[in-house]
């Protein structure tokens, strides 16, 4: 009965990735750069098959960066309101 596993999980993640002085890069942080930098790709690739300029790629790419972290921190916001 001694050998058992416990019931539970601790949970402790460190968030940040990588110190440099007091500079910090967090696994979530890294993550979202990954995301956009693929988003961007897969975007870029499709506005030139469908041949469309690249000013309309980059109005297009920015209102939806700026919108989805918008999203993101009102969503955030209201999850966590007391």
């Amino acid at each position: 009965m001694e050998h058992l596993l416990p019931l539970f999980v601790t949970w402790d993640v460190n968030p940040a990735l990588l110190h440099i002085g007091s500079f910090e890069i967090r696994y979530y942080g890294l993550l979202w750069a990954i995301a956009l930098g693929i988003s961007a790709y897969i975007f870029h690739n499709i506005m030139q098959r469908e041949g469309l300029s690249e000013k309309a790629f980059d109005s297009i790419f920015w209102f939806g960066v700026i919108s989805t972290f918008t999203t993101s921190s009102c969503v955030m916001a209201s999850s966590n309101w007391s």
